[in-house]
């Protein structure tokens, strides 16, 4: 039962995060063309500093409340006090935040309109419950809320956006469509918990270890949120749209990474705090076989395809991002494998002070390539800066947990993936010479990418006797 359940909650994430992939892919080439860089410059920056508002108002919830409940979710009287307690701290938290974005648009000038908008996203925050369904691991609530509204933002892109005039419609609906689906998680709650008179005493407890858990949230930013702001910062809004095009599609291979590491952190969490050690390090070498698998591929197809698939998809006008897309896809299987590190052994151990030195190096990396590059060659500056943070955040931690993971044993499956990645992105390099760029030339080289890595990758596991290859090869015999 606890198989099928895994599988269920990989399959409602998994799918979920497949419709944000998509969705964004089918909007972007529209929005690149009505409002253009600098609308999307615009909407990124203004969306860029009021996440920070909505980082404040979290708080490190989001990885301590999911640990707290995946570990309590058992006894629901428990549940109940622990779920209280949390919910009272986090309300109290974000109000204050709210009102704090309200005094901050009193003495913006520049943009008003925009960060006035953006109200409506800092209130998002507030009604961010989603922390307890994921450890309660009923995904299925939050994936289908999600989903209705992502795609109702959709929606009303397509139907009120026509220009770059109504830059502002599209900052509405990307705000207005996030608020609607945390509130909408308030619905179903009665069904799983029960308030009651939060513990004052405890909840004090409790600030801590989420301040902790709090600073390697704000320390990523650095490199994910404050990239953007940097860039229109040293240079101009343009640069911040190039960037964030650039960034969305990298926003594929790691929405999938971030998927299994949502669903596997409560799950590994629950079979640490019941003793389930070797149940616990089968899951964890699976994961690292298969994200690594996943992510090398990614990384190696963007880049290939790149060159034909940028001008096709988002126009002449962002063929800068061409450069931004294969620098930035070299980030990925460092993201995997310190994904996987992170959300199925650190956080689960509660080892958070390995976690939280990773990300304040690789925060400390970012700022110091990103004021050296940006102001002289602007978002190529701040994908550079991204990659070298998210290299050196996934190599401090396989530094320090290299004892007692022994990671290293990962190492040779991880370099064939490489060279076998490798060999599809020169097949594809090669294609692109002869090939003109059109739509169909891209799904040649998807097609026979998929086919050269897929092959050489099954023949690879298979020789290394992997459980899952050979029965599924075995079950296609019969």
């Amino acid at each position: 039962m606890k198989n099928n359940n895994l599988k269920k909650n990989l399959i409602y994430q998994v799918s979920y995060e497949i419709l944000v992939i998509l969705l964004p892919l089918v909007l972007s080439p529209y929005v690149s063309r009505v409002i253009g860089a600098e609308g999307l410059g615009v909407y990124d920056f203004t969306n860029s500093v009021a996440q920070y508002f909505v980082l404040f108002s979290m708080l490190g919830i989001k990885i301590y409340g999911n640990r707290m409940i995946a570990q309590c979710r058992d006894n629901q009287s428990t549940l109940n006090q622990t779920f209280s307690n949390l919910l009272s701290l986090h309300l109290l938290i974000s109000i204050t935040m709210s009102a704090a974005y309200i005094i901050f648009l009193l003495f913006v000038e520049k943009l008003r309109l925009y960060f006035g908008i953006m109200f409506l996203y800092v209130l998002s925050g507030l009604f961010d419950i989603s922390w307890f369904y994921f450890g309660i691991e009923e995904f299925k609530t939050s994936v289908f809320r999600n989903a209705i509204s992502k795609i109702l933002n959709v929606v009303i892109i397509f139907c009120f956006v026509k220009s770059e005039r109504d830059t502002w419609i599209y900052c509405l609906s990307m705000a207005g469509c996030i608020l609607l689906s945390q509130v909408a998680l308030w619905i179903p709650l009665k069904k799983h918990v029960k308030l009651i008179k939060p513990q004052r005493r405890i909840i004090i407890t409790y600030l801590k270890p989420m301040l902790i858990l709090f600073i390697p949230t704000i320390a990523v930013s650095l490199y994910t949120y404050m990239d953007k702001i940097m860039i229109g910062g040293m240079t101009d809004t343009k640069q911040v749209g190039l960037y964030s095009n650039a960034a969305q599609l990298m926003a594929v291979p790691t929405a999938i990474i971030s998927a299994f590491g949502t669903v596997m952190l409560p799950k590994m969490s629950n079979l640490t705090a019941n003793g389930e050690k070797k149940t616990a390090s089968n899951y964890f070498d699976t994961s690292i076989k298969y994200f690594m698998l996943i992510s090398v591929g990614m990384a190696f197809g963007l880049s290939a395809i790149s060159k034909v698939f940028v001008p096709i998809y988002w126009g002449e006008a962002f063929e800068q991002c061409i450069q931004l897309v294969k620098c930035l896809s070299i980030a990925v299987p460092f993201m995997a494998l310190a994904n996987v590190v992170r959300t199925q052994y650190l956080i689960p151990k509660s080892m958070d002070h390995i976690y939280i030195g990773s990300v304040i190096c690789g925060a400390v990396v970012n700022m110091i390539v990103n004021l050296c590059l940006i102001r002289k060659y602007g978002a190529l500056g701040a994908s550079i800066g991204t990659v070298c943070a998210e290299s050196s955040v996934c190599i401090y931690q396989l530094f320090f947990t290299r004892k007692t993971l022994k990671i290293t044993k990962h190492f040779p499956i991880i370099v064939a993936y490489i060279l076998i990645g490798a060999l599809m992105f020169f097949s594809l390099v090669v294609i692109n010479e002869y090939l003109p760029v059109k739509i169909w030339t891209i799904i040649i080289e998807v097609l026979l990418g998929g086919l050269i890595y897929g092959v050489f990758n099954i023949i690879l596991l298979y020789h290394n006797n992997d459980a899952i290859i050979c029965k599924y090869l075995k079950r296609s015999r019969k």
